[in-house]
């Protein structure tokens, strides 16, 4: 009385067997794609961590420089700000006359954006731009009294960012023309108080453009980074190697070598935040350099530039 009870059993026993010995199914997501699974061993957890550690990139932070014509500074403070202007916009033009010519100045400038600690930074330095027309006045630029004579060293020790490199002695200014100059085949520059007084005069505006005066003028800012007087001066000296003597471009160079130029008086003085520079906390640094006679005068160079010895 089993035997048909088994019978209806089996055939329930027999269709059960495939799905038994078939593989299971590769799970899906909610829209039917296949979820790929992987397979975690028991191994410690040290060696999981190496497997991940070997799969990613290690990137190093790079760090943050300041790059002007000078050398790049790397450094953890605020990095410099350095605007730089040129002697004179447009070159001056020579005239028939004995009259000294004199044109007005207007300097075009580019941005070269830098990464800092702090945030990214305009460094800015003006480019001498062709003289497209050139206008000569009639009135002579009157000499400037000399009441004082610095005179440089014969040879000129490197100066340090002491307190006199950053307020404006004098004799760094004159050490710095003349160490230079020599190098170009240009006789020292004599210190004059009147180019002193009337660079410290318009200094203390605090504005970074030119002063439209008589006299050659060059201009330096910055900000930050320990700016002082020797990098402002080396950012117009660094000028000589984009110099070309057969095709010459008027420059803060050309002016500093100017072999024509006889007296030059100089200022470094403080200028709040938000007049030259905006959002730094601190002062600027502000320098001007008058120089009699002037240069820069087209037609000139060829005499008044020369070759580095």
């Amino acid at each position: 009385m089993y035997i048909p009870t088994l019978g209806a059993i089996l055939p329930f026993l027999v269709l059960a067997l495939p799905a038994l010995a078939a593989p299971a199914a590769a799970p899906t997501d909610a829209c039917g794609r296949p979820i790929t699974t992987t397979q975690v061993s028991a191994t410690p957890s040290s060696t999981a961590r190496t497997s991940m550690a070997a799969s990613v990139n290690t990137v190093k932070p790079s760090s943050a420089a300041v790059q002007s014509s000078t050398k790049a500074v790397v450094s953890s403070a605020p990095a410099s700000v350095v605007r730089a202007a040129s002697t004179s916009a447009a070159a001056v033009a020579t005239s028939k006359s004995s009259a000294a010519p004199v044109v007005s100045s207007v300097a075009k400038s580019s941005s070269v954006v830098v990464a800092s600690s702090k945030s990214a930074v305009p460094v800015v330095s003006s480019s001498a731009a062709k003289p497209s027309s050139m206008v000569a006045s009639s009135s002579k630029p009157v000499a400037p009294v000399v009441s004082s004579t610095v005179r440089s060293s014969s040879v000129a020790a490197q100066p340090t960012p002491s307190s006199s490199a950053l307020t404006g002695d004098p004799k760094v200014f004159v050490d710095l023309h003349n160490a230079f100059r020599a190098q170009y085949g240009a006789k020292p520059l004599g210190w004059n108080a009147t180019l002193a007084s009337y660079a410290s005069n318009y200094a203390k505006q605090c504005v970074f453009k030119h002063s439209g005066g008589p006299y050659g003028e060059n201009l330096a800012a910055g900000v930050g980074g320990g700016y002082n007087i020797t990098m402002g001066f080396n950012a117009w000296a660094d000028e000589a190697s984009a110099y070309n003597a057969s095709n010459p471009q008027y420059s803060h160079f050309t002016q500093v070598v100017w072999k024509a130029t006889t007296q030059v008086g100089c200022v470094a003085v403080p200028c709040a935040d938000g007049t030259i520079f905006t959002g730094y906390g601190q002062n600027s640094l502000n320098i001007v350099c008058e120089y009699y006679p002037r240069g820069n005068y087209i037609g000139q160079f060829g005499q008044n530039v020369g070759a580095k010895q």
